[in-house]
């Protein structure tokens, strides 16, 4: 049986690690490097079909570093991001280009910059964004998932559009959502890939004095989907994908409420990645589920060989 995952992972594997004395045995890992082109928009909600029309063309890079497992006890669960990364260019009708996003999550540190979105600078010292799994099978030839999002940020400093003072404050957040992702086979190496997922957050940003806290609320959704090609430790995903950001505060400086900004983007996204197993600690026996995989390699998912324990 899998060794159960504590929720929330890097901050929780420190602090075991540090009660016991020592860290736990490293985990099979992957990572993926992206190259996309797409279109954005942002403007007042609704966000209208005129707005995405008008979208302006811009280029993405993405970097992930993810844990992997195939198989998962009953009521355990695992934090699957290790690292998250984000950097998109997009252009306005004169040709000037501008960052329209630049985040980077390394738990329990992230960063995150959307000017477009009212973020001039975030800076997370105490949480970040990760994909806890909590349902996983094999299939045939491939794998699904069940996976929430989840955000938490304990100290946060950021400097947004909510005030016009250009000042750095301290705030706290807290999301939730719901996500699914399948891999299934095709034709030889080929296969469909389909990702979905959402996750509302909510933002209590600190403003100091008698004056009351900010609060903006966002909710975010993605899907994408795609041919894969899968090999025993590299594979290939060619993937076309939509988000749609809704934002909105509870009070804003009219004192009104209701959705304020929206923002969308799509495009297509080419993705290498590259599993590898880790081994294991000395004399720490490697879990069965990890062999006893048929279609492993379709994960990108290499099999260890067990240790030898006196059997012939």
């Amino acid at each position: 049986m899998p060794r159960p995952r504590l929720p929330f992972g890097p901050l929780a594997r420190a602090a075991a690690a540090l009660a016991l004395g020592g860290p736990a045995r490293a985990e099979p890992v992957a990572h993926e490097l992206g190259v996309g082109l797409l279109g954005a928009a942002v403007a007042p909600a609704p966000l209208t079909g005129v707005d995405r029309a008008g979208a302006s063309p811009g280029g993405e890079v993405t970097w992930r570093h993810e844990n992997l497992w195939a198989e998962l006890a009953p009521g355990s669960a695992y934090d699957q991001t290790m690292g998250d990364a984000r950097v998109r260019i997009t252009g306005d009708p004169d040709g000037v280009m501008r960052l329209d996003r630049l985040e980077l999550d390394m738990v329990p540190l992230s960063l995150r910059v959307r000017p477009q979105l009212g973020d001039r600078f975030d800076l997370s010292l105490l949480g970040g964004s990760i994909d806890e799994i909590w349902l996983q099978r094999e299939l045939p030839r491939g794998f699904w998932r069940m996976y929430s999002p989840t955000t938490i940020t304990l100290l946060g400093l950021s400097d947004t559009d909510q005030d016009d003072d250009d000042k750095v404050k301290a705030y706290v957040q807290a999301g939730l959502g719901l996500g699914a992702e399948v891999l299934t086979g095709g034709i030889g190496p080929l296969g469909l890939h389909l990702r979905a997922d959402g996750e509302a957050r909510s933002l209590n940003r600190h403003r100091g004095g008698a004056l009351k806290n900010h609060v903006r609320h966002e909710i975010v959704g993605q899907i994408e989907g795609g041919l894969a090609w899968t090999g025993p430790a590299v594979g290939l995903r060619l993937d076309a994908w939509t988000e749609l950001i809704t934002q909105w505060e509870t009070r804003d400086a009219d004192g009104k409420s209701g959705a304020d900004r929206q923002a969308w983007a799509a495009g297509l996204r080419l993705v290498l990645r590259h599993a590898r197993t880790l081994p294991p600690r000395p004399g720490e026996a490697i879990p069965l589920e990890a062999q006893e995989l048929d279609g492993a390699a379709d994960l990108g998912l290499p099999l260890p060989e067990m240790p030898n324990q006196g059997q012939p």
